[in-house]
C-alpha cells in the first residue's frame, strides 16, 4: 500500500482542536479495536474531514500504514471527501470486483481491497468527519448488522463531541459569572450531561447490538436442529461459535461502558447450591468451543451466595484467557472451593511466564498478551474478570512462574 502522508507541523488551529477533542474521548480506542475485531480490517481511524482535508485523529494501524493522529492525506485521494460530499457511508467488500470502485483511482492509489467509511455528524448538523478501515485484503463488511454497528459507533463519537462541548460551555460560563452558578450547580449539570451518555451507550449496546445478534442466534439454533447436508456442518459450527464471540464482545463492551461512565457492574445475587454443577456445564463448554481439554477439581459442600450468571462471565474470560495464551500444549486446570470463609476459584495454564512490570496492568482496561503479540479480543476479558469479582466484594490476583500462571478468584461469604 502506498500514500503520501502529510504531517502537519502546525495545523489549523481548529483541525488541531477537533484532533485534541477525539483524543479525551476513551471510548473511540474501544470503538477502534471493536471495528477491527468485528471487520477483520487491519486499519482504522477516526478523520476530520473538511472540504480541503483530511487529517487523522485516532488510529489502529496494524497494517504500518504509518498515518496517525495529527498526520494528513490528499483530500482529493480519499472517498471520505464522496462521503462528505454525500453525507451517505461507502462500504464494499472488494474493489477489484466491484462496479464502481474496480477502476476508481482511490484504491488502487493505496493498493487496499475492502474498504468502509461513516459520516459523523455532529447534532447541529455539521459534518465531523468518519469512522473508516481499509485494509489490502478482501473482508467480509458490506453486511447490514456490521453497517448498522459501525453506524451507531460513529453516533456515539458525535454524542461524546456534543457532551464535550456542552461541558466547556458550561465551565465558560461559570467562569465568566464569576462562580455564580456555584461549584456544586456545575456539577450536577456535568453529571447529569455523563449520565445521559451512558444511558445511550449502554441502550445501543443493550438492544440494537443484541437484537440482531439474538435473531443470528436463534437460527443457528434452529438450523442445528434440522437435517442438513454433511457440507453445511462446518459452517454452521463456525456461525454458532462466532456468534458466541460477538454476544462475548458485547457483553464486555457494555460492562466497560458500565463501569467507565459510572454505571458500575450490577448483581442479582442469590444463594446458589448447585454451583459446582453448574461450574462443571461452564468449563466442559469452553473447553469444546477451543477443542482444548480442561481438567476439573471443585469441593463445593455448601451453598455460594453469587450471581452465577456473573460467576460465568468471569470464568469464561479467565479460561479463554488461558486456552488463548497458554502453552497449547500445557494441561489448563480449574479449582472451584470452600476455603476459610471464601468461595476461591482459580484457573491455571502452563507457558511462559508473565513479568511482574507486566502483572501490574493485567486487570486495567485494553491490556493485551503477555508477549505483546496480536491476539483477538478486545483486551478486556481481565478488567471485567476483576470488575466483577471487585462488584462481589472480592478481589482476583495473579501469581506466575516458569511452572504455571494462575489466577485466583475469592469472593467473601456471609
Amino acid at each position: 500500500m502506498t500514500h503520501t502522508v502529510h504531517t502537519a507541523a502546525a495545523p489549523a488551529a481548529a483541525i488541531a482542536a477537533d484532533v485534541a477533542s477525539i483524543s479525551r474521548i476513551d471510548a473511540v480506542a474501544l470503538i477502534l479495536r471493536s471495528l477491527a475485531e468485528i471487520t477483520g480490517m487491519r486499519y482504522s481511524a477516526v478523520a476530520r474531514v473538511t472540504e480541503t482535508s483530511w487529517t487523522a485523529c485516532a488510529a489502529l494501524d496494524q497494517l504500518g500504514f504509518g498515518v496517525g493522529p495529527g498526520d494528513e492525506l490528499a483530500i482529493d485521494l480519499t472517498l471520505c471527501k464522496e462521503v462528505r460530499e454525500q453525507r451517505r457511508l461507502i462500504v464494499f467488500n472488494q474493489a477489484s470486483t466491484h462496479p464502481l470502485y474496480r477502476d476508481h483511482p482511490v484504491p488502487r492509489h493505496y493498493g487496499f481491497e475492502s474498504y468502509v467509511a461513516v459520516p459523523i455528524v455532529r447534532a447541529s448538523g455539521e459534518f465531523f468527519g468518519t469512522l473508516c478501515a481499509i485494509d489490502p485484503e478482501p473482508s467480509t463488511v458490506e453486511n447490514p448488522q456490521i453497517v448498522r454497528t459501525l453506524e451507531l459507533y460513529a453516533q456515539l463519537i458525535s454524542a461524546q463531541l456534543d457532551l464535550q462541548e456542552r461541558l466547556q460551555s458550561s465551565e465558560l460560563t461559570r467562569t465568566v459569572l464569576g462562580d455564580r452558578l456555584g461549584r456544586s450547580e456545575t456539577a450536577l449539570l456535568d453529571e447529569k450531561a455523563t449520565g445521559r451518555l451512558r444511558d445511550q451507550f449502554i441502550a445501543v449496546l443493550g438492544h440494537d447490538l443484541r437484537s440482531p445478534l439474538q435473531s443470528v442466534m436463534l437460527g443457528t439454533y434452529v438450523l442445528g436442529r434440522m437435517a442438513l447436508p454433511p457440507a453445511a456442518t462446518p459452517v454452521l459450527q463456525n456461525l454458532t461459535r462466532g456468534g458466541a464471540r460477538m454476544k462475548e464482545l458485547i457483553d464486555n463492551i457494555l460492562d466497560f461502558a458500565r463501569g467507565q461512565l459510572g454505571g458500575g457492574i450490577p448483581l442479582s445475587l442469590q444463594t446458589e447450591p448447585q454451583l459446582a454443577s453448574l461450574i462443571g456445564q461452564w468449563v466442559a463448554d469452553i473447553g469444546a468451543s477451543h477443542r482444548r481439554a480442561v481438567a476439573l477439581h471443585t469441593d463445593l459442600t455448601t451453598a455460594v451466595y453469587c450471581d452465577a450468571n456473573r460467576l460465568s462471565q468471569l470464568l469464561t474470560n479467565l479460561l479463554t484467557n488461558a486456552l488463548q495464551h497458554g502453552a497449547p500444549d500445557a494441561p489448563v486446570r480449574v479449582d472451584a472451593v470452600m476455603a476459610g470463609g471464601e468461595f476461591v476459584l482459580s484457573v491455571e495454564n502452563g507457558g511462559e511466564p508473565i513479568p511482574p512490570e507486566k502483572q501490574q496492568n493485567l486487570f486495567q482496561p485494553f491490556s493485551r498478551t503477555p508477549g505483546g503479540a496480536a491476539s483477538p479480543g478486545l483486551g478486556l476479558g481481565l478488567y471485567i474478570a476483576a470488575e466483577i469479582a471487585k462488584a462481589h466484594g472480592g478481589m482476583i490476583s495473579v501469581a506466575s512462574t516458569a511452572e504455571k500462571t494462575r489466577f485466583e478468584v475469592r469472593l467473601p461469604q456471609p
